[in-house]
């Protein structure tokens, strides 16, 4: 059989630069990882036949060892991650195959930046990473560094949602734990728009009139009063769009919006009807509203806007679907409308605005992503035939089993159906509610989480999971 051996020449060691990997220039050699395990002796008096008996331990990445050539711009980038405590996020490209080389990809921190200077040869700079996470084999991409990638192992909490977002469609991104400026120690002057193009920055009123709204730890607070930020001009985008806002609603008046898209017409995401209930407006006679409250807790509406195949998701409820004519989305108005009147009382957690309609599992994954940041609301419910005593909430991430023991059963309320006790799967992504009365095959409802015990749901990292509710997918056959 022919051999599939392959020189070195080619290959790639690369770092992540929070949005793509960098190729490290004028590399020599690589070493390493090298890759050990600890084993643990656990010899017994009853060992088969007269042999130590070992078990494995703790796994180590070992080591990479990079020879290079000195160049000042690749030395300043390795000297600042040895002088850094952060990991940074390594590739090991091979040349293996052309449409889809192998990639070695670790965290690690540079431990030691010799250097080799004599009068007859080149100047080098050798560089040692310690890895400090699993070493990950995996089918890596020939497209360009300017194309989307797959965010790197062990990177920032950021990562998912970027990689969600990096495909050429994004055009705004707005949150608020980045890219915030403030002064005054809390007020908020603009907020940066973190897909690059500084034409949707939102930013403080160019008059005295406007006031700064608050940065808080958990959000942007606007005081219903007299906070706002806007665009300072204008950049049109045509219509379809996908648009997700994250947001905790203080207090409600109706018709107040909380986000506006254009600079003359009502094209906004306002507070509507009663209790916290919201819709997606763009003439007062053609809402799509959702008809439950969210008021005092985290929230994502979901908008496509694409004329009459428009809709409204709020978390992972019902789909509101409704005609929302052609309406251009030109400018950000946040806590007010686009003339600056009709303030609302809300905080404000992050802002995505997309080009075109996103399929259902795009939707989905920009959801997780900011699920997973902001909100931690369950991503499904389904009763299944055979356990129609129990409904299944299902969750995208790990909860805390510690904190079901501070809630109760009667903290949630199922449509003509009363919860006896709660448990939690072996994986901790899925709440067992134990109904008294099973579901049958007519049956149509929904969950709620009114969270009215003491301490509430927690998630594994920490997180309260709020006022829920959530539309229960019925798989019962009589």
């Amino acid at each position: 059989m022919a051999s599939e051996a392959f020189a070195g020449v080619g290959t790639k060691f690369q770092r992540w630069n929070g949005a793509t990997w960098d190729d490290v220039a004028e590399v020599n050699a690589i070493e390493g990882p090298g890759m050990t395990k600890d084993t643990l002796e656990v010899t017994s008096l009853d060992t088969d036949a007269g042999y130590n008996e070992f078990i494995t331990g703790f796994a180590e990445g070992g080591t990479v060892t990079l020879d290079m050539n000195f160049t000042r711009e690749t030395y300043e980038l390795m000297k600042d991650d040895f002088e850094s405590d952060v990991v940074q996020n390594y590739r090991i490209q091979l040349a293996d195959y052309d449409s889809e080389p192998s990639t070695f990809t670790f965290g690690g921190l540079v431990i030691e930046l010799p250097m080799g200077i004599s009068a007859d040869d080149k100047v080098t700079a050798d560089v040692v990473i310690q890895v400090t996470s699993q070493v990950v084999l995996d089918i890596g991409s020939t497209v360009p560094a300017e194309e989307p990638e797959t965010p790197p192992v062990g990177s920032s909490d950021y990562d998912a949602l970027y990689a969600a977002l990096d495909d050429g469609n994004t055009v705004a991104l707005l949150l608020y734990d980045e890219g915030v400026t403030v002064e005054n120690t809390d007020e908020v002057v603009a907020i940066a728009n973190l897909m690059g193009s500084s034409a949707w920055d939102v930013v403080e009123r160019a008059d005295s009139t406007g006031s700064r709204p608050t940065l808080t730890p958990t959000g942007i607070l606007f005081d219903g009063v007299d906070d706002l930020l806007a665009m300072s001009g204008t950049s049109a985008l045509s219509q379809p769009n996908s648009i997700y806002f994250v947001y905790k609603i203080v207090s409600f008046i109706t018709g107040r919006p909380m986000v506006s898209f254009n600079s003359g017409t009502g094209v906004d995401l306002r507070q509507y009807g009663t209790g916290g209930r919201i819709a997606f407006v763009t003439a007062t006679s053609i809402p799509i509203s959702i008809d439950y409250s969210t008021l005092g807790a985290r929230a994502i509406a979901t908008v496509v806007l694409n004329g009459a195949s428009s809709s409204l998701k709020l978390n992972s409820g019902l789909l509101a679907e409704g005609d929302l004519g052609t309406r251009t989305i030109n400018k950000l108005f946040l806590g007010c409308n686009f003339e600056y009147a009709n303030k609302s009382n809300y905080e404000f957690i992050g802002l995505v605005i997309r080009n075109g309609v996103d399929n259902s599992s795009k939707r989905q994954e920009i959801w997780n992503a900011l699920n997973d940041l902001y909100v931690h609301n369950p991503i499904s419910g389904v009763v299944e035939d055979a356990t129609p005593l129990v409904v299944d909430i299902l969750f995208h991430e790990e909860l805390d089993e510690g904190s079901l023991s501070e809630i109760d059963a009667t903290d949630f309320a199922v449509t003509s159906r009363t919860v006896s006790s709660l448990s939690l799967s072996a994986d901790k992504k899925t709440l067992h509610l134990t109904l008294t009365t099973a579901i049958n095959q007519a049956w149509t409802g929904q969950v709620i989480f009114t969270q009215s015990s003491a301490g509430g749901i927690i998630t594994a990292g920490g997180d309260p999971v709020p006022y829920m509710w959530l539309p229960i997918t019925n798989n019962v056959i009589d």
